[in-house]
């Protein structure tokens, strides 16, 4: 894991500059330099019904990470639906929800999903009427999503405040 839960920052993350403008150029959204200040924001300073978004590469750590958000405060984890295969000790409906490929083309076809995206051979999608029933409701929502996800939630005329965070690897050799 990049981040390092609690050992340098008391809200558990460390986010690299080193590839900010290699990686954000390319994404378009906002880069949090302090990290501790956007968990502050996110863990003490929020208002009810916000989407936030933790947006990082394969491995990173952000579904750890986004529990851990979860756990602290009113958060209401966004389950994706995916095709891939439950991984050991994921269960249906908790980590995810698992369906055929037939079944999440339906769902695209029918427009169902906030976002989704195609990711290493497998599909990847939050129910839009999920989200938008949490936000309803006064909660918040935090999005553990691709880059792809990310990008196509901010570019829907949603009357929701949307906050994203994207955490990057300290460098690029830790990356491989």
């Amino acid at each position: 894991m990049w981040w390092k839960a609690e050992k340098y920052i008391p809200d558990g993350i460390v986010i690299s500059d080193q590839l900010h403008e290699e990686v954000m150029s390319d994404l378009e959204m906002p880069f949090c330099s302090y990290p501790w200040d956007c968990m502050n924001l996110m863990l003490y300073g929020m208002r009810k019904a916000e989407l936030i978004t933790l947006t990082a590469g394969t491995g990173i750590g952000k579904t750890t990470l986004v529990k851990k958000i979860a756990s602290k405060k009113n958060f209401k984890i966004s389950i994706s639906y995916t095709t891939r295969k439950p991984r050991l000790k994921e269960k249906n409906g908790r980590d995810y929800f698992f369906v055929s490929q037939k079944e999440f083309k339906k769902l695209i076809k029918n427009r169902k999903f906030l976002e989704y995206a195609k990711v290493f051979n497998n599909y990847y999608g939050s129910l839009k009427n999920s989200v938008i029933n949490k936000l309803e409701k006064g909660e918040n929502v935090i999005f553990d999503i691709d880059w792809q996800g990310t990008k196509q939630i901010k570019k829907k005329k949603l009357k929701y405040k949307i906050i994203t965070i994207f955490i990057v690897p300290p460098s690029k050799k830790e990356l491989f």
